[in-house]
């Protein structure tokens, strides 16, 4: 993964019976632990290791012996309940598949990545489409560079939508800086390459598609948006009796306290006194404050609305720039011809998500992309 980190392992069964079947399958007969699941994958890459000789060998296994600990950690905090899935010759072949591709190539974030895949590996149901992704998708990602997989990412999370509160949103975008500094390295051939790889496709229609901005601009349309005229300030002081004082809020004779206290969980004021709304889309709000019969808010909205003014698409970029420098970048490569033409096949869409889903601690499921 581009961040956080996914663990896994493997060593020696005892008391148990283990077969070799071709050389690649391991039959356990018995209830199994997941250090006994770890013996197994030794088994399952054991004839590989022999490949890996004098100075390589030491490499090899330290690498090896770093996999298999991270995936027997992971194991136990997930999936201790399903060790028997590993009994299955493809999910054998998939955990031989990962734990090759990492004493390969050494990547430490393509490790973290394929114990994740290998997690939800097990997690989904034999002989489903699901299963099969997983399965390609572990084959796929050590032959993707950091640039690549942080392409990939870039075009997943550009087609995403993230609403609720303002702070929410803000961690949406920090999440993915460890992404967005890994772009300046990024060249054409990176994006050719993601071709190859089966990860991304052309079609040039859509370039016609509204661009990742001008989305933000409608999806968080009250987070892009300059705090409300004085107008609007005078409006909350007469209809809800209070007044601004050292930064707080005097509830004057005859003030609703209860209808201010929901005022002041959806809009607050800055050091002029103007307000900004605390939630990021004027539509999901008109929802909630329909489903609650908030009236008052709703006129409330609707007004703010009116006294407020959008932030343009170079104020939002500047906004994203703030945050990160390198999103200049980001939005360089987003405005390329051929990024503007090239959209994700459901293998890069499922390692896009994987990787959201580490960087952002909320999961991002592959349906958002195939409703």
């Amino acid at each position: 993964m581009l961040n956080k980190s996914e663990d896994q392992v493997i060593r020696d069964i005892t008391g148990s019976m283990v077969n070799q079947a071709g050389g690649n399958v391991v039959v356990n007969n018995y209830g199994m632990s997941s250090t006994e699941v770890i013996s197994i994958v030794r088994e399952l890459v054991s004839s590989d290791m022999a490949v890996y000789r004098r100075q390589a060998e030491h490499t090899a296994q330290d690498r090896f012996e770093e996999f298999s600990s991270k995936l027997e950690e992971r194991i136990d905090q997930k999936v201790s309940d399903r060790l028997s899935r590993f009994n299955e010759p493809s999910m054998q072949l998939a955990t031989r598949d990962a734990a090759l591709g990492y004493i390969r190539n050494g990547n430490p974030y393509e490790a973290e990545a394929l114990i994740d895949l290998l997690i939800e590996r097990v997690l989904v149901e034999e002989h489903t489409t699901s299963q099969k992704l997983i399965d390609q998708a572990i084959r796929i990602l050590p032959n993707l560079s950091n640039e690549c997989l942080a392409l990939i990412t870039l075009i997943a999370f550009s087609n995403l939508q993230r609403s609720g509160s303002k702070s929410v949103y803000d961690k949406w975008i920090e999440c993915m800086n460890p992404v967005i500094d890994i772009l300046p390295k990024v060249n054409g051939l990176d994006i050719a390459y993601l071709m190859q790889a089966e990860c991304a496709a052309l079609m040039p229609n859509l370039s016609r598609l509204p661009t990742f901005v001008s989305k933000q601009m409608k999806s968080a349309d009250l987070f892009f948006r300059h705090p409300a005229s004085e107008k609007f300030s005078e409006h909350v002081k007469e209809r809800y009796q209070v007044e601004f004082v050292d930064g707080g809020i005097t509830f004057n004779k005859g003030c609703n306290e209860q209808a201010m206290i929901d005022f002041i969980s959806t809009f607050m004021f800055n050091e002029s006194q103007r307000f900004f709304c605390l939630r990021t889309d004027s539509s999901e709000l008109r929802e909630i404050l329909t489903k609650k019969n908030m009236t008052m808010l709703m006129a409330d909205l609707n007004l703010f609305l009116k006294e407020s003014k959008p932030f343009s698409e170079e104020e939002i970029k500047d906004f994203f720039i703030s945050v990160n420098p390198n999103w200049k970048t980001a939005f360089e490569l987003l405005e390329r011809a051929d990024m503007r033409s090239t959209y994700l096949t459901p293998v890069g869409n499922y390692i896009a998500c994987r990787q959201i889903t580490a960087l952002s601690d909320i999961n991002v499921d592959l349906g958002l992309f195939y409703k």
